[in-house]
């Protein structure tokens, strides 16, 4: 039989599974917006250099 994804670990209160499945949620968010905002800032560096190289 197949486990259930938020069920109870060892030692848990029943309200436990879904605040630990709402912490994993907003990690993942967070991770995802971090990776967003690092791409967003090589790409303007990668503009900057693009733009010295044009002027000299």
């Amino acid at each position: 039989m197949a486990k259930k994804k938020n069920s109870k670990k060892d030692g848990e209160a029943p309200g436990d599974a879904k605040n630990r499945k709402a912490l994993a949620k907003e990690q993942k968010r967070l991770r995802q917006e971090h990776k967003a905002n690092q791409k967003r800032l090589k790409e303007q560096q990668k503009k900057q250099r693009g733009n010295k190289e044009r002027l000299h």
